[in-house]
């Protein structure tokens, strides 16, 4: 009896150390990686147009470091997975160490291809927009650059006036402009539960959450895609890499905690582990074995006395 109550309790720390377990799916066709052109001159699964410039071994660059431009990467098919984790190397610098704009955005939208004021894409879109903002349109509030993010209607204009507030759903600093090394962005958004952007400023493995919202619906189908604008000021906008995955099970517990994304302290943080919690079923399981053994050796041996007297 003993030993069926251990092993349940052992079967049931082994199921929940097996549901935590998030499988994804890499999705190569919307992946960016070198070369970001082929011998047709093109790409088989990205467009690109407007000011843009892709360097084939090491950057598609959205902007260069001049006035008034505007340039745009869109993915040629919709993308259909239904919770996902996409991330993404960038880099922004320029010449000017003060007077620098306007940033470039991330997109998941059931429209591509059509430039506007908003980053360079269009206001008014249907979807998940993630503005990576170089330049303070409105006065105080933020500290620059900041990331943000709005879930567009097709009706909601974009507050550009106010670098977003109205519409924004979520938001952070984030120290990634002039750096000697790339920034990685990861968003990830689990149906029915959350939409997470988590950033990596510092050239290294560590994460921080710049914001973590649930309850965000998205479509079911969209495009992905990256434009960049720049002003009276500019920067050069780089992507330098994607990956994009699928989740199949998705796990309601978002990793990471949130903190301030410059912050050399600011590491990855997932949910308890179960595996520890599963060893320590383990280490029961043995002593209750033990136990059950050392009292059935001592039932035997009094039974063999008592016979003996007999």
């Amino acid at each position: 009896m003993v030993l069926l109550v251990a092993a349940a309790l052992l079967g049931n720390a082994a199921a929940e150390e097996a549901v935590e377990v998030e499988n994804v799916i890499p999705l190569y066709s919307y992946g960016l990686q070198t070369p970001f052109i082929e011998e047709n001159l093109n790409n088989r699964w990205w467009n690109f147009g407007g000011d843009t410039i892709v360097d084939v071994n090491n950057h598609i660059r959205l902007t260069s470091d001049r006035q008034s431009s505007k340039g745009w990467l869109w993915s040629k098919i919709m993308f259909t997975s239904n919770s996902w984790v996409i991330e993404f190397e960038f880099r922004v610098q320029g010449s000017s160490p003060s007077l620098f704009g306007d940033g470039f955005a991330f997109w998941f939208t059931t429209e591509r291809e059509e430039v506007g004021p908003v980053f360079g894409n269009k206001d008014h879109f249907t979807g998940l927009g993630v503005f990576f903002d170089t330049y303070p349109n409105g006065r105080g509030h933020y500290s620059f650059p900041w990331v943000s993010a709005m879930i567009g209607d097709g009706e909601t204009s974009y507050d550009h006036d106010n670098d977003n507030r109205a519409t924004e759903i979520g938001g952070c600093a984030g120290d990634f402009r002039g750096k000697d090394w790339p920034t990685r962005a990861k968003v990830k958004y689990i149906k029915n539960g959350y939409l997470q952007v988590q950033l990596s400023v510092l050239g290294d493995d560590n994460w921080s959450d710049c914001f973590l919202v649930r309850n965000v619906s998205l479509p079911s189908m969209g495009y992905l895609g990256f434009t960049a604008m720049t002003g009276d000021v500019h920067d050069n906008h780089d992507i330098l890499r994607m990956s994009v995955n699928g989740i199949v099970n998705p796990i309601d517990h978002p990793s990471g905690k949130a903190g301030n994304p410059s912050s050399s302290g600011s590491k990855q943080r997932g949910p308890p582990s179960r595996t520890g919690g599963l060893w320590v079923w383990i280490v029961v399981l043995l002593i209750l074995v033990a136990v059950g053994y050392g009292a059935y050796a001592v039932y035997n041996q009094g039974r063999r006395r008592n016979l003996k007297r007999f």
